[in-house]
């Protein structure tokens, strides 16, 4: 019988060692390498490589739009119709200012957390303070709720002595600023229809000085 050719692959100098697994069965082996192992990367060395990953996959994001001016347009005009969704119905802090809230609010440096979805008077109740358009002007403000469709309220004020009294007609609430004297309210125009109320105010705050949840006081009693 002519000898079996054996090709140099499997010579003993580079065939892998089967050496039995540690408290193992004869079945159970382990195969091994004269490889040395690979030693960790130095944490500047992982903290580079994530840079260099990171900066990369910047680069691509910015290729990607850039490159591709309409899909950049269609990008900005999502993000645009998303904060114009946030900001006209759903929370979003406003400025507020003027005398009319004192004390519940300051004169100046003062902020308003707005809830939109209660937009035209959705969920609100008598001793919620809203944000409304002024029926008289363009402008915005926030008073109180002092009535209801249904509600019947003292049109004068209490220190007047009148005793003149009206029911809010349907569609329609009742608003005046805590602080009478320097207040424009449905006093001077009458009721505001729902349809102007924007929202409730959630909070009152200034930035990095004080922070307050709005209660209403008809439910704290």
């Amino acid at each position: 019988m002519p000898p079996r050719f054996r090709p140099s692959f499997f010579t003993s100098s580079t065939r892998p060692l089967l050496t039995p697994k540690p408290n193992s069965t004869p079945l159970q082996i382990r195969l091994t390498s004269n490889k040395p192992p690979t030693p960790p990367l130095l944490l500047s060395q992982r903290l580079h490589a994530l840079s260099t990953r990171l900066t990369n996959r910047a680069r691509t994001s910015a290729s990607h739009f850039l490159g591709h001016p309409l899909r950049a347009l269609a990008f900005a005009l999502k993000f645009l119709a998303f904060g114009h969704l946030l900001m006209e119905y759903g929370i979003w802090p406003r400025a507020v200012a003027g005398p009319s809230m004192l004390p519940t609010i300051a004169v100046a440096g003062s902020w308003a957390l707005i809830d939109f979805t209660h937009r035209f008077g959705r969920g609100v109740q008598v001793g919620d303070l809203v944000a409304y358009h002024i029926p008289i002007n363009t402008q915005s403000g926030l008073k109180r709720v002092l009535g209801m469709p249904g509600d019947y309220v003292l049109v004068d004020t209490p220190e007047t002595g009148g005793e003149t009294m009206i029911q809010v007609p349907p569609g329609h609430c009742w608003l005046i600023g805590d602080n009478l004297d320097a207040s424009r309210d449905s006093r001077l125009f009458g009721p505001v229809p729902l349809g102007l109320v924007r929202g409730k105010i959630l909070a009152i705050f200034q930035p990095f000085r004080s922070f307050e949840w709005v209660k209403n006081p008809m439910l704290a009693q």
